[in-house]
């Protein structure tokens, strides 16, 4: 299973019409994401709610990602080669 169809399945995101690579979830039982895929780094804007979900769905499928960064005012992260501030 690619992170792509993952998302799609299993979190019912729809892909947006300006960029197969932006992937957005409805607000509905306190959910909102919108998830930017690049070759292999994923940036996720989204809820607490989400986040566990996300968390709890990766295990299921047995795909492996990388440990992730939460961005903050004080910390940066990269992200597709770029600092993130």
């Amino acid at each position: 299973m690619t992170y792509n169809k993952y998302y799609k399945e299993k979190l019912n995101i729809i892909t947006s019409i300006y960029d197969p690579c932006l992937l957005i979830i409805n607000i509905k039982e306190g959910l909102f994401s919108i998830v930017k895929m690049q070759t292999n780094d994923i940036f996720i804007l989204g809820t607490k709610n989400f986040k566990k979900l996300e968390e709890e769905e990766l295990v299921k499928a047995k795909l492996l990602a990388k440990p992730k960064e939460v961005l903050l005012q004080k910390k940066p992260f990269i992200f597709n080669s770029y600092t993130l501030s």
